[in-house]
């Protein structure tokens, strides 16, 4: 199945502050629901304010990272158990790149990179150049001048961030432009197994995480 045959389809975002969640109807988006509650008391109930009736969802679109650890793997339990009651499809999707789409589509033209906040004194990096993604790595935020664009933005996920990030312009990325980009680049939504693999944390941090979670 391609993202491009979703039809009713449910977003969902617990990556960063704000817990999103939405649903588009038919291939309309028709709402986007935002809860500033921490994902573990208020991410089911999120999906509760935008559906009445799961069963008639045949997709789902999930963020797995980089963002919140917790997050991330409280919205894959509930996403992957109502998909599996109901046989729907799960697709992921990744917040640096959607938001470095969502930055092009706001007007920001030519050379430029979007940062998210990752281990203590590191952060997430994608480089945009000329419309494509040229560089997507972990860096020390140390090193910012260095290795990022003069134009630069911060995906808000976290309240404190070291004082190298807190000097640039932070961002938000609604669920409504998430979708625009999604139809438009339907490549950066990626068919994924039960329960999405949420890939939150750093790839040294990924393997660890996965060779602890079955203690």
């Amino acid at each position: 199945m391609d993202f491009s045959e979703s039809k009713n389809l449910i977003l969902a975002d617990a990556t960063a502050l704000r817990v999103r969640t939405a649903l588009t109807e038919n291939g309309i988006f028709k709402k986007e629901f935002i809860s500033d509650s921490p994902s573990l008391e208020s991410f089911v109930e999120s999906l509760s304010e935008v559906c009445a009736d799961f069963s008639a969802i045949d997709s789902y679109a999930i963020c797995t990272g980089p963002g919140s650890v917790l997050g991330t793997r409280v919205a894959s339990a509930a996403i992957a158990t109502l998909a599996k009651i109901n046989g729907a499809s799960i697709f992921e999707f990744d917040a640096l790149k959607i938001a470095a789409f969502a930055m092009l589509s706001r007007g920001e033209n030519g050379d430029f990179s979007v940062l998210a906040p990752s281990r203590k004194g590191f952060a997430n990096l994608i480089n945009f150049s000329s419309g494509v993604i040229e560089d997507e790595r972990e860096i020390e935020d140390e090193k910012l001048a260095q290795l990022c664009k003069p134009r630069k933005f911060l995906l808000n996920q976290k309240k404190s961030v070291s004082q190298n990030l807190s000097e640039i312009e932070k961002i938000e990325i609604s669920l409504a432009e998430t979708y625009e980009i999604l139809k438009r680049r339907p490549s950066l939504a990626v068919l994924c197994d039960l329960p999405p693999d949420a890939k939150s944390l750093t790839k040294r941090e990924y393997v660890k995480w996965k060779v602890q979670a079955p203690i």
